[in-house]
C-alpha cells in the first residue's frame, strides 16, 4: 500500500519511536559481506523526468527501514516515490516537504524479512527550467532506522543519489606537435570558467552542461588558441576542433612558404588575413 502525503502522520511518529520503545539495546547484525543500499545516479535534460532506483546488495533480511532525503527544490520537482520490485508485502508512506525539499520514505512489513537483492523503490523526480549542474540526494537516517523482524538493527553503508542535468558536448580536437602534450580546453559562460578539461587522445567531453551561449578555448604548447561559440538547446553537441601551430597559417600541419607568402600579402594589403588565420600569423 502506498500513499504521499503532504505532511507528517501519526503513522511516522510510530515508525520513528518503534525503536526507542525497544526494551533490550539493538544489536549489529553480523553477515559476510556488507549489505549496501545504494540511491542511484542519473542524468537527464531540463524539463525531463528522471527515475532514481534504491537498491538492496547482500541484503540479510529486513522489515524495516526509514530514510530522508534531502533534495534541491529549485532545481528539482519530486513527482512520486513507488514500491521496487523486491517490496512484495508492507506498508510504505512516502512524505514529500517540497518547500524544504526533503523526502521521507519509510516502509516497514509485519510478515517477516524480505530477503532478496534488488530494487527497494524508485524515485521520480521532474528537472526543472533553472536546473543548472548535478543535484546531490543526499540520506540520513539513524543506525537503528534499518531493522530486521527481530528489531535487530542492520548494519549497512546507505549511498547517496545525484541526479546530474544538462547536455554533453563532445568531439575531436585536430592539433599538431608533440603528440603527448595535452590539449586543454575551457568551458566559459559570459567569460567565466564553468568546466575544463584536458586531451592527449584528440577528443573530449563536458557534461552537464545546460542550455545556453557558451565559449569553448582550445589552447595546446606551440599553438595559436582558438575559441569556437557554441549553443546548448536541450540536444547533445558533437563538435569538431582545430588548432594549428603558430605561424601555420593554413592549418596544414607545416610552417612554410606559402604561410609566409600569405602573412607578406596581408602586409602589403593585396590580400587580407582575418579571425583565426590573423590569430596564427601574428
Amino acid at each position: 500500500m502506498k500513499k504521499i502525503l503532504n505532511k507528517p502522520i501519526s503513522f511516522l511518529l510510530a515508525i520513528i519511536l518503534l525503536f526507542s520503545n525497544i526494551g533490550i539495546a539493538p544489536t549489529v547484525l553480523a553477515v559476510g559481506a556488507t549489505t549496501e543500499i545504494t540511491f542511484g545516479e542519473v542524468e537527464g535534460k531540463v524539463g525531463d523526468e528522471v527515475t532514481v532506483p534504491v537498491t538492496i546488495s547482500n541484503n540479510p533480511g529486513i522489515s524495516i527501514f526509514f530514510f530522508v532525503v534531502k533534495y534541491d527544490a529549485a532545481g528539482l520537482t519530486f513527482v512520486s516515490a513507488d514500491e521496487g520490485e523486491i517490496l512484495t508485502s508492507g506498508t510504505f508512506t512516502p512524505v514529500n516537504d517540497s518547500v524544504n525539499g526533503e523526502l521521507s520514505l519509510p516502509w516497514f512489513t509485519v510478515d517477516g524479512d524480505i530477503a532478496e537483492d534488488g530494487v527497494l523503490m524508485n524515485l521520480t523526480f521532474r528537472i526543472n527550467e533553472s536546473a543548472k549542474g548535478d543535484f546531490e540526494l543526499t540520506v540520513r537516517y539513524l543506525p537503528q532506522d534499518i531493522a530486521n523482524a527481530m528489531s535487530t538493527q542492520v548494519d549497512c553503508n546507505v549511498m547517496n543519489g545525484k541526479i546530474s542535468t544538462g547536455s554533453t558536448v563532445k568531439g575531436t580536437i585536430t592539433s599538431f606537435g608533440d603528440a603527448t602534450e595535452p590539449v586543454t580546453l575551457r568551458l566559459l559562460e559570459n567569460g567565466t570558467e564553468i568546466d575544463k578539461v584536458t586531451s592527449t587522445d584528440g577528443t573530449y567531453s563536458f557534461s552537464s552542461v545546460s542550455p545556453g551561449t557558451y565559449t569553448i578555448e582550445v589552447s595546446k604548447l606551440n599553438h595559436a588558441t582558438r575559441t569556437y561559440e557554441i549553443t546548448v538547446e536541450r540536444e547533445d553537441i558533437t563538435e569538431a576542433l582545430k588548432i594549428h601551430l603558430k605561424g601555420d597559417i593554413d592549418g596544414n600541419g607545416r610552417v612554410n612558404t606559402t604561410d609566409v607568402n600569405r602573412a607578406f600579402a596581408h602586409v602589403r594589403k593585396t590580400n587580407f588575413l582575418t579571425g583565426y588565420e590573423l590569430t596564427c600569423a601574428d
